[in-house]
C-alpha cells in the first residue's frame, strides 16, 4: 500500500502547458503523489496520448485516477441518454486502464424525482450491465 496519497484534481494551475503530461511533471516537482485526471466534459485523450501520460506517471511515480464526465445518469428512462451514460463511463475506464489509472470517480445518476431507495436500485443493476 502506497499510504495516504495528496494530488489535485486535474492539470495544477501552476503547469505550462495545460496538458496532462505536464500536470504529471508539476505534481511531482510540488512534491505531490497523484493527480486526477478529468474527464469531466468528455474523454478527449486518443490511447497513443494515454500511453504516453502511463510513461510519464510512471517515470515520475505519480499515481492516477480518472474522472469519468458529469454528463453520466445510469437513472435515466430514456434508452439513448442510458446506453450513452454506459459509452461514456465505458471510455473514461478504458482510457483511464491505458493511463494506469487504478480509480474512476463518477457522480453515476440524478434522482430525477424518484425516491432514493429505487435510483439505488435501478443505478446499481445499470453498473453491473455496463460492466458485463
Amino acid at each position: 500500500m502506497d499510504g495516504l496519497l495528496f494530488g489535485t484534481g486535474g492539470v495544477p494551475l501552476s503547469s505550462s502547458p495545460g496538458s496532462t503530461i505536464a500536470g504529471i511533471k508539476r505534481i511531482a516537482e510540488l512534491g505531490l503523489g497523484c493527480m486526477e485526471i478529468e474527464f469531466v466534459r468528455g474523454v478527449k485523450m486518443s490511447e497513443d496520448g494515454a500511453r504516453e501520460v502511463a510513461r510519464t506517471a510512471s517515470d515520475k511515480g505519480i499515481k492516477l485516477s480518472v474522472h469519468a464526465p458529469y454528463y453520466i445518469n445510469l437513472n435515466a428512462r430514456e434508452p439513448a441518454t442510458l446506453e450513452a451514460s454506459r459509452e461514456r463511463l465505458y471510455q473514461a475506464c478504458r482510457i483511464g486502464a491505458i493511463c494506469g489509472a487504478k480509480s474512476v470517480v463518477v457522480h453515476s445518476a440524478f434522482y430525477l424525482g424518484d425516491p432514493p431507495d429505487e435510483v439505488y436500485d435501478r443505478v446499481k443493476r445499470n453498473f453491473e450491465e455496463t460492466i458485463r
